[in-house]
């Protein structure tokens, strides 16, 4: 991987599911995915439709590697507008070209493909699964590993 070229990792909501601690194998490879974006030293904008005192506390208890945060308030309108996904990009100084946005609603694929930013679909965590698989998603993956395999192509 070439860590010169700026990989955009923008976490929607990836972690709804991980909060609640029912699934050890999925904060295990997250755990593992997030080595590795420390590591590669990988740009990181979550952005979320959550305050940001829920989203700071979910990063603080997973140790997320994380640059920025636009949350709730620091975007209007929010998702599925692009603004959000505009401001983030932006504070990493980053073009769409250059960003992957990984989410797990409907309204994050949407969010991201207004700009022209490569949007992944993840399948754990979602409450809105269908929606989500009825989006126009770039990529589908079921597991937070499956992070490193799009990261590491660049």
């Amino acid at each position: 991987m070439d860590n010169k070229i700026p990989t955009h990792y923008i976490l929607n909501v990836l972690w709804r599911k991980l909060f609640n601690h029912k699934d050890s194998y999925k904060i295990q490879s997250s755990n593992i995915m997030f080595s590795y974006i420390r590591n590669n030293y990988i740009k990181v904008a979550i952005v979320s439709t959550s305050p940001s005192i829920y989203v700071q506390r979910v990063v603080n208890q997973f140790n997320i590697p994380t640059d920025f945060i636009v949350d709730y308030h620091d975007a209007k309108p929010i998702k599925p507008n692009p603004a959000p996904m505009i401001k983030a990009i932006n504070l990493l100084d980053i073009s769409p070209a250059e960003t992957l946005s990984f989410g797990d609603r409907a309204i994050d694929i949407l969010a991201s493909k207004r700009p022209k930013i490569e949007s992944i679909a993840c399948l754990w965590g979602t409450k809105g699964k269908s929606t989500l698989l009825d989006s126009q998603y770039d990529a589908l993956i079921d597991n937070p590993r499956e992070i490193i395999t799009l990261l590491s192509r660049n």
